[in-house]
């Protein structure tokens, strides 16, 4: 068994973050203070974690783990979270047309003992376990104990997960975000555990947008949305401790094939990455830096690029969307010298529905004062001139400076902070968006422009932005706050002056 797979059999509910051996973390729900109350809330009685999510790079043999478990607990012999037999196990596998078959049985029939198993059950190399069913057999894998391992689809007919019930679940892959509460509540009566394996990117090089899923489990704090469900997570890095059933160098040669934009997801788990025909063709991990703050400390942590000893001015740009719950507030830091001009995103702010403008300036007001920062600090605001469904026609950045007042204790009437209205630039409006963001793409490569790790979603925009309306609302507050800072640099290689 390797390092990743006793990281997952043996996790343990933890707070914060851990790392027991070479590529592998775990992580705990930071949302539960007392680690007493998360043993209790998470944990079996033999305090190992009940609710247990492994991400991994390719090749790992997270599906041969995931059917190991299964096994182990239709026989009444797992060791660390057993259950009593005969029991149901719910095993839920993404692409279940495709997959059932020719992965998870054929990785089944490697090593399941056929003394173990009933008569009824069988097995063949086109379609996999079958047990009888009415009429026709059906997929599923049942033992002589009476025990049953029964198979459904996290992608198709949702209808095939309402009102499922059984005593353990296993998710091999992540179901759509429509089904993963109707999976969960197949163990909802039993308290059974759960095991959720996966790689956030599929074998057709397809970047899986797993947000939904990273919100769920790690919540947002952009959103002051709190971590759901208790999981803890175990994430393994593709390397030869993690996979001594393979040949080094062949781990070697597969990292080696991998495109860039493609390590971070297939080789060390990471939740996002860029999408395929994305615009920022520039973006990669690179751009990104760690981002903590400490509270009342007299210095900001360090920004990347940034000479010692060189100040830094700050700003607030705001995109108003075109519909209810999209409302996006960055802030930034920013040196203007020409071609030489940077600027480095903070943290976000991303209304989690439909909001009023006094929750939003309240917001706002909270994401300057975890970063250390009151409104006298701000040397710049820039905010879209939509209504964004708040029912205003005009003046929405007006309002939004009269509700900044109010909390401040000032008079609405007191200008406390003055909101420039965005500068689109010339031409239409596809034109302005297309420049912008060219703009942006050139800094990007040139690393004149940085996305800091309290930015998640705008991070996860920069990923998988594609043209379209989706992940455009913090692509517009980014273009409204940085364009004019940096559209000097490719001006300059425009007319064949280098930077």
């Amino acid at each position: 068994m390797s390092p990743y797979q006793k990281a997952i059999l043996y996790a343990r509910p933890t707070l914060g973050h851990e790392r027991p051996s070479s590529g592998i973390d775990v992580l705990g729900a930071t949302a539960i203070d007392d680690i007493d109350d998360y043993k209790r809330l998470a944990g079996n009685a033999l305090g190992f974690a009940l609710y247990r999510l492994a991400r991994a790079g390719n090749k790992l043999g997270k599906t041969r783990h995931a059917n190991q478990e299964g096994d182990a607990w239709a026989r009444g012999v797992h060791p660390t979270h057993p259950i009593p037999t005969p029991c149901r196990v719910v095993y839920v596998i993404a692409d279940l047309e495709n997959a059932y078959a020719d992965d998870v049985c054929r990785v089944f029939h490697e090593f399941l003992d056929p003394d173990d198993l009933h008569p009824d059950c069988r097995y063949t190399e086109e379609g996999g376990y079958t047990i009888p069913g009415r009429g026709a057999r059906r997929r599923g894998i049942k033992y002589r104990n009476g025990s049953t391992i029964i198979f459904r689809s996290g992608t198709q007919d949702g209808a095939a997960l309402a009102g499922l019930m059984g005593d353990a679940l296993i998710i091999n892959e992540p179901p759509r975000e429509r089904h993963w509460g109707e999976a969960l509540r197949a163990v909802g009566h039993s308290g059974g555990p759960v095991l959720c394996v996966f790689t956030p990117m599929d074998e057709h090089g397809v970047s899986r947008d797993l947000r939904w899923l990273q919100t769920y489990i790690e919540g947002d704090i952009s959103k002051g949305v709190q971590p759901r469900g208790n999981f803890v997570q175990i994430v393994g890095q593709l390397c030869p401790e993690n996979a001594p059933h393979r040949d080094p160098d062949n781990i070697a040669m597969q990292i080696a094939a991998m495109p860039a934009a493609e390590v971070a997801q297939r080789r060390d788990a990471a939740w996002t990455g860029p999408a395929t025909g994305r615009i920022f063709t520039n973006w990669d991990t690179t751009q990104r830096f760690s981002w903590e703050p400490v509270p009342g400390a007299d210095e900001w942590p360090e920004l990347p690029g940034l000479p010692a000893g060189e100040e830094v001015s700050i700003g607030v740009t705001i995109d108003h969307g075109e519909g209810a719950g999209r409302e996006v507030a960055l802030l930034y830091a920013y040196v203007q010298r020409g071609a030489q001009s940077m600027v480095w995103f903070l943290d976000e702010y991303r209304s989690p529905e439909r909001t009023i403008l006094a929750r939003d300036a309240a917001e706002i007001l909270a994401m300057l004062e975890r970063n250390g920062i009151n409104v006298q600090h701000v040397d710049r605001w820039h905010g879209d001139v939509n209504s964004a469904g708040k029912m205003f026609a005009v003046g929405l950045n007006r309002k939004l400076e009269q509700e900044i007042a109010a909390l401040l204790g000032r008079p609405r009437t007191v200008q406390v902070v003055t909101i420039h209205s965005a500068k689109k630039g010339r031409g239409g409006r596809l034109m302005q968006v297309r420049y912008g963001s060219r703009i942006l793409n050139e800094a990007l490569g040139s690393h004149n422009l940085w996305i800091a790790s309290r930015c998640r979603a705008l991070a996860h925009d920069f990923e998988r932005w594609m043209g379209d309306e989706k992940h455009k609302d913090g692509i517009d507050a980014a273009r409204y706050g940085a364009v004019d800072l940096l559209e000097a640099r490719m001006k300059m290689a425009a007319q064949g002056i280098r930077a």
